[in-house]
């Protein structure tokens, strides 16, 4: 038999050590001195930060350290990066505020991490989590990206003036308006692609630790992308050789692309390890998982879908507003971008297509990749298109399918995807006879 041939299935090797209980998995890790880490996030969608102590929590019986955000500066921790070359963005360019381990002057969203204590035992470093004192001043918050771009949104970024990440436009505008203006037929559709929260079977958590001998950080998480992590801490975060990074990543349940970014808690419990000399974890509660895993989705969108006499799609035109949350996280940029216009349009023939998108700030959650990023929001906007054509059309939903599907191959699209093969007639039929 041949191996690795094309078609044939590939024996799973992983499957017995999962089923009888021998899984390790980064809460099981132990080393010798391991101590445990608890965050003080914030309540508030958007305030300032007028004082923070934390004398009670050092108090606290066996608690190792508190840090804050003077603790993260003094070490000299860069600012996170994000993706800023999405071919499309206008000649504003991505604004990118920004980002830093803990917040020290003005929270962003409620989960926004301000402080970390370090303590003997997990129970230990939660009790004086709680004890760490914050004032907060409650300012004006925006967290519907249909209304960040108002003119009276509060402004979550002063220093860029406005809540507009970055706008891009892919496609010919004129050649969609021209369509447009000679169908015989205009579909339209305003639709809200609701935001949606990662809850993978395992929540994350991490485990830093320092070796001071030769200078390395070790992260051990339950994450994705083992050199995409360490090379953005080590370039833009730590400031050092990537060589002096190693990302270790044990057995994984779940990520769907929601472990895949550098989050605050990776790069405090290895800051952590540094300054206590001993290694740290942190393991993500539920609700906690919650507050401080990137989400998904969140856009607003109106679509046009324009038809001639004969009920074939000649324009399909775009305009989202995306919701990029409180900061950018890692690849936020070109999930409604880049990862979005090479699915629009989806399996249909159409002629022309323009597709552009305002991207905002609002006091929520960061966004980022998560289960598809970018291509189930554009199926989303065509195949509702679709249904709400043949209703308005009085044409069968799936007729209307079967007469606007690519049928020659290679196809290239309206917005420059090739298509190279596919026989979408067939698979309706055989989704059909399921």
């Amino acid at each position: 038999m041949q191996k690795f041939g094309v078609g044939q299935p590939v024996e799973r090797f992983e499957d017995e050590r999962f089923i009888t209980g021998a899984g390790a998995y980064v809460d099981d890790l132990q080393f010798d001195g391991l101590a445990y880490a608890a965050f003080v996030r914030s309540p508030y969608g958007h305030a300032t930060i007028s004082a923070l102590e934390t004398a009670a929590a050092k108090a606290c019986p066996g608690v190792i350290a508190v840090l804050t955000a003077a603790d993260v500066h003094a070490a000299g921790l860069g600012a996170f990066p994000t993706l800023t070359e999405v071919d499309g963005v206008d000649d504003n360019g991505i604004s990118v505020p920004p980002r830093f381990a803990l917040t020290g002057e003005v929270v962003r969203f409620a989960g926004d991490p301000v402080a970390m204590v370090v303590a003997e035992s997990r129970a230990a470093a939660k009790a004086a989590a709680e004890q760490v004192e914050v004032d907060y001043d409650d300012l004006a918050a925006v967290t519907d990206p249909a209304t960040a771009l108002e003119a009276d949104a509060p402004v979550i970024w002063p220093q860029i003036g406005s809540n507009r990440a970055f706008r891009f436009h892919k496609g010919d505008a004129g050649a969609v308006e021209d369509a447009i203006a000679g169908a015989a037929h205009v579909v339209s559709l305003e639709l809200i692609n609701n935001r949606v929260s990662p809850l993978a079977i395992e929540p994350r958590g991490a485990v830093g630790d320092f070796n001071a001998a030769d200078g390395q950080y070790v992260l051990h998480v339950s994450g994705q992308g083992v050199f995409g992590q360490r090379g953005q801490m080590a370039e833009a975060i730590f400031k050092t050789d990537p060589a002096n990074i190693r990302v270790v990543m044990p057995d994984v349940g779940g990520g769907f692309g929601a472990k895949n970014f550098v989050y605050p808690e990776n790069v405090m419990v290895m800051l952590a390890a540094r300054l206590c000399g001993r290694p740290v974890k942190w393991i993500a509660e539920r609700g906690e998982n919650f507050l401080s895993e990137i989400h998904g989705r969140d856009h607003v969108t109106r679509a046009d879908l324009a038809l001639d006499g004969d009920g074939r799609f000649t324009a399909l035109k775009v305009r989202t507003v995306a919701n990029m949350g409180a900061y950018l996280s890692s690849y936020a940029t070109i999930i409604p971008t880049s990862a979005s216009w090479v699915a629009m349009g989806g399996a249909y023939d159409i002629a022309a297509i323009s597709m552009a998108v305002d991207a905002v700030f609002t006091n929520t959650v960061p966004v980022d990749a998560y289960r598809g990023a970018g291509r189930p929001e554009a199926a989303y906007v065509i195949e509702r298109l679709v249904d709400i054509a043949a209703q308005e059309l009085g044409i069968d939903r799936l007729d209307l399918r079967r007469c606007n599907f690519i049928k020659t191959f290679p196809h290239r699209t309206a917005l420059g995807m090739v298509v190279d093969c596919g026989d979408f007639s067939g698979t309706l039929d055989k989704a059909l006879a399921l």
